[in-house]
């Protein structure tokens, strides 16, 4: 995983919690950070640091220990660079102390951040050290402690006598590291997360509530379970779902509330209530009448097994690759009859390949690519082609309507992305195929139906791939076509009329078109002599647009925007933005914009170059 992937994840894992900040009652360990000094040499460690050769060490100087904490060093006398994600500049690293059960226990919390500029990397070479500072009550529970990095890496001190405080405790089974092992969605619905829970329906909380317990490693929140219950029963009258609310909240109370994690459990959990819910509907919070929230979570604990690497400690169970098999399926089956929100995350899981192709066949795959749904069949043509399933995604694709074949277009040309680009082929890694082939013939079919859809598909995978489009020259010539097709037609017209699609058609055309024909323009490849000869026909065709009389009108704008229920000339704009970008004189007092309810605009013969 690169390190920009590991930042960024890392924001997106603790970023669904930081509203922790903005209790009033901050704790004090939580506002302790440990911010991490520049590397330093080796050679300047104080002799009394214990750093062994050929390891990584983290060193708590206990003997110097002050009103600031108790001084850490982070040694390097391996042989690899050391790289660890901060916040702020701060590791991570967190107060521990010795249960009596003999396992050790968080004893400092954590305030999250909602700024991605908090987040980054902090490097530590072979032969270097940084010096920090580790958080140090004065008083409290007697109890050995140690310090340890609850980051990237498994980083543990050495241990001594010390004092832990219960508050400290208290806040960190709530706070942002502890709630980055629930699904996000779990703890947006309990309202630990930037939504206030006062627009949280008690039946979603209660629902949430109920997946957390079978999730396990959050007994912190019953004291918050309690609050809501006190809360509840101060109240003079109760609403109907309030009255259903306090008689689960002590059920759940006296429930199990395991101390460890158990992300298997969930989803085994989550999978049976989607396919065999209970016969009993009237459980108040019930999760399976919130199917959306299933597969949310469903999709954020598959999400695990790519964020798990990255954070180490403290140590937890991880889901086995084949306990996904039935979700997969499930996805599979279902996502046709699905409601929107459950069809977006069931979507979200089908698109992690590695689960796709381990457990789904072609022959699922398909009814998928029929489906007429977009983005479904743009989901079924990108699996079936990186399966190199080529000839069999032509004959299907070739049943589909014009928009989706060009769907399926796109998904040819990219093929299989393990192919690597190195810049040797213009193409890049694109495919190519014959025209004389059945697949070619697919290609020129849909360059030649609809030539707007697929110069905008070209413009994004030459954005994509840093390449030259396959049949560049080909789809350019049939665009000059079809545009000289729609103006002839449009000139019969002595009336301004509405626009359907061909405002964002145009568009798709110029992003795909300019870059070629745009001498000023910076390009990454040479372009072939037809491709310049054909400048002169797009100046003319822009030329003639300039003077369109297609508008399309503007939409309500719920901020009272001067422009909402306004004809915009589209076309007009689109072709003056293109002409002056290539150097071309452009008529003046061309009208763009006017009310809806204004009288058509007038003609504006006097203003078309001669």
């Amino acid at each position: 995983m690169t390190q920009r992937a590991v930042l960024v994840s890392l924001f997106l894992l603790y970023w669904p919690a930081y509203g922790q900040e903005n209790k009033e009652d901050l704790n004090e360990s939580a506002r302790f950070h440990s911010y991490s000094s520049w590397a330093l040499p080796n050679v300047e460690l104080p002799a009394h640091v214990i750093a062994p050769m050929g390891q990584v060490t983290l060193f708590a100087d206990f003997a110097n220990a002050s009103e600031k904490g108790v001084p850490l060093y982070l040694v390097n006398r391996s042989s690899e660079r050391l790289t660890l994600n901060s916040q702020d500049g701060d590791i991570y690293l967190k107060l521990e102390f010795l249960r009596e059960d003999a396992t050790w226990q968080r004893a400092q919390g954590h305030i999250g951040s909602g700024c991605a500029h908090s987040f980054g990397a902090r490097h530590l070479d072979p032969g270097q050290h940084m010096k920090m500072s580790g958080y140090h009550p004065a008083t409290g529970i007697p109890a050995k402690i140690r310090y340890a990095c609850y980051g990237t890496e498994v980083l543990i001190s050495n241990a001594a006598q010390g004092f832990y405080q219960p508050e400290d405790i208290a806040f960190s089974q709530n706070d942002t590291l502890t709630n980055s092992l629930t699904p996000s969605a779990l703890n947006q619905h309990l309202g630990l997360g930037d939504v206030d829970p006062r627009y949280i329906s008690w039946t979603d909380r209660i629902a949430a509530l109920r997946l957390v317990q079978v999730l396990g490693g959050r007994s912190g929140l019953k004291a918050e379970v309690e609050k809501w219950r006190d809360e509840l029963s101060a109240k003079d009258t109760l609403t109907t779902v309030e009255s259903e609310a306090l008689a689960a909240l002590p059920v759940l109370l006296a429930g199990t509330w395991p101390d460890v994690t158990d992300p298997e459990k969930l989803l085994r959990h989550c999978i049976e209530l989607l396919v065999s819910p209970p016969k009993d509907k009237t459980v108040f919070g019930s999760p399976e009448n919130v199917p959306s929230l299933l597969w949310e979570v469903l999709w954020e604990l598959m999400m695990e097994p790519m964020l798990g690497p990255m954070l180490e400690y403290p140590p937890r169970k991880r889901i086995p690759v084949e306990a996904w098999q039935p979700v997969i399926k499930l996805a599979a089956q279902r996502l046709l009859t699905l409601d929107d929100r459950s069809r977006e995350m069931a979507m979200k899981v089908l698109k992690y390949d590695r689960l796709a192709d381990e457990f789904l066949t072609d022959a699922e795959w398909e009814p998928l690519l029929l489906s007429g749904v977009e983005r479904i069949v743009e989901l079924a043509a990108t699996s079936i082609s990186r399966r190199t399933r080529w000839d069999r995604l032509v004959e299907l694709g070739s049943k589909l309507s014009a928009e989706d074949q060009v769907t399926v277009l796109y998904a040819l040309a990219k093929g299989q992305e393990s192919k690597v680009n190195t810049f040797m082929d213009i193409h890049g890694g694109l495919r190519y195929p014959e025209m004389a082939s059945p697949e070619g013939k697919f290609w020129q079919n849909c360059m030649k139906t609809s030539p707007s859809r697929v110069a905008g598909a070209w413009h994004r995978l030459s954005s994509e791939m840093n390449t030259v489009p396959p049949y560049a020259e080909e789809l350019n010539q049939y665009l000059l076509d079809d545009w000289k097709s729609k103006i002839s037609s449009w000139d019969q017209r002595k009336e301004d009329f509405e626009l359907k699609s061909e405002g964002d058609e145009l568009d798709d055309t110029l992003d795909f078109v300019m870059p070629r024909i745009n001498f000023n323009g910076s390009s990454s490849y040479r372009y072939a002599e037809d491709e310049y000869a054909s400048r002169g026909q797009w100046i003319v065709l822009l030329q003639q647009l300039v003077t369109n009389r297609g508008y399309q009108v503007s939409g309500s704008d719920p901020f009272g925007a001067k422009n909402q229920n306004s004809r915009e000339y589209i076309l007009r704009k689109l072709a003056i933005k293109a002409l002056k970008s290539l150097g071309q004189p452009v008529p003046e007092n061309i009208i763009l914009e006017v009310k809806a309810e204004a009288p058509e605009s007038p003609a504006v013969e006097a203003a078309k170059p001669e």
